[in-house]
């Protein structure tokens, strides 16, 4: 387990816990807090999956990677200009 693994775990436990002492308490806001860095913490591993999919395609089929940017590139050009 690398530091950014251990680290998502501890901020994951953390926001479980203010969710259930919010739940306990019933305090709205503490629920809201909760609930919300969880969402938060699944959006940041989404996106270091995401990123480390992306680099990892990117060396493994070079051109092929270049090829989709710059197809993205030129269709977004096209989609600019035309404004």
């Amino acid at each position: 387990m690398n530091n950014q693994s251990f680290s998502d775990a501890a901020s994951n436990v953390g926001d479980k816990i203010n969710n259930a002492l919010g739940d306990f308490a019933d305090d709205t806001l503490r629920q809201a807090r909760g609930t919300v860095d969880q969402s938060v913490d699944q959006v940041q591993k989404a996106y270091g999956t995401a990123l480390s999919e992306t680099k990892s395609f990117a060396s493994n089929q070079p051109i092929m990677a270049l090829a989709t940017a710059m197809g993205v590139g030129l269709i977004l050009g096209f989609a600019l200009a035309r404004r």
